[in-house]
């Protein structure tokens, strides 16, 4: 799958931090995840079916700011950010851009620095 390659590419310093975050979607209507992650520095990596060709990922703080995103519309996804403390909420928006077939699968897995 992408996010097995994307592991690989990563190497041994990343391990996935939690289950994947998985959704299917006809449309753009955002998909959200609610986070609640340990202190540390994640990459947040996407990947979709063969018929995702492209899907944003933003993640919110608390009080509802982007503190982090890939908006390309790449159909894989991926931004590095560091949680500065334990217990701190935070909400992760997945927003398909495209797709051929519908519906489509698609999902983003935390990777965190060991």
């Amino acid at each position: 799958s992408q996010l097995a390659r994307i592991k690989r590419q990563l190497g041994p310093r990343y391990s996935e931090s939690r289950n994947t975050i998985m959704t299917s979607r006809r449309d753009s209507m955002p998909a959200n995840q609610n986070l609640n992650p340990s202190a540390g520095t994640y990459v947040f990596a996407g990947a979709g079916d063969n018929d995702v060709t492209g899907f944003v990922v933003r993640l919110h703080d608390a009080n509802d700011r982007v503190v982090a995103a890939d908006t390309s519309g790449s159909p894989t996804p991926r931004f590095t950010f560091t949680v500065p403390q334990h217990g701190t909420f935070y909400r992760l928006e997945m927003i398909l851009t495209g797709c051929r077939q519908v519906p489509c699968y698609f999902g983003v897995q935390p990777f965190r620095r060991n």
